[in-house]
C-alpha cells in the first residue's frame, strides 16, 4: 500500500480571527470554506461537548488547513490528541523566518553546526510550524 499524502491538517484555535490573520498574512492562503457542525458530531467525533467554527484555508497546492474553534467548549486541548509540528514550503525559509520576526511573530531558529538550521514559526496557539524550502 502506498504512502498517501496529507490533504489537509486539523488544528484547534483558541480564537479563531487571531490563527486566521497569523496563516493569511504570513503563509499567503487563501480562506475557501466557513462552517459550523453542531454539537452532537463533535462529541461523537472528537468528544468535545460543542459546536465547531472551522474555516478552511487553501495553500497553491491544494492542501488545506483547517482551522477549529469549539466556542462552548472552554479550554479542550488536553482533551484531544496533539501533534509536535508540521512544516510548510515557504521559499526561502532564512528570509521568511526573518521577515516574520521582524514582525513580531514568534519564531525559532537553531545552528546545528555544519551548515545545518532549523527554522520554526510558532502560532497564536503554540503550534510549531517548521520552514521547510
Amino acid at each position: 500500500m502506498k504512502m498517501a499524502w496529507i490533504q489537509h491538517l486539523g488544528i484547534t484555535c483558541s480564537n479563531i480571527e487571531e490563527s486566521l490573520k497569523f496563516y493569511l498574512d504570513n503563509f499567503g492562503m487563501n480562506k475557501v470554506r466557513e462552517s459550523t457542525v453542531p454539537a452532537k458530531e463533535t462529541k461523537q467525533l472528537f468528544g468535545v461537548d460543542s459546536s465547531a467554527h472551522i474555516i478552511t484555508l487553501k495553500a497553491e497546492n491544494n492542501q488545506e488547513l483547517e482551522l477549529f474553534e469549539f466556542p462552548e467548549a472552554g479550554e479542550i486541548k488536553s482533551k484531544m490528541g496533539s501533534i509536535s509540528h508540521f512544516a510548510f514550503f515557504v521559499g526561502n525559509r532564512k528570509e521568511f523566518h526573518d521577515r516574520l520576526a521582524a514582525r513580531g511573530g514568534r519564531t525559532i531558529f537553531i545552528d546545528r553546526g555544519e551548515n545545518r538550521f532549523v527554522y520554526f514559526a510558532i502560532d497564536p496557539d503554540g503550534n510549531l510550524i517548521e520552514l521547510r524550502e
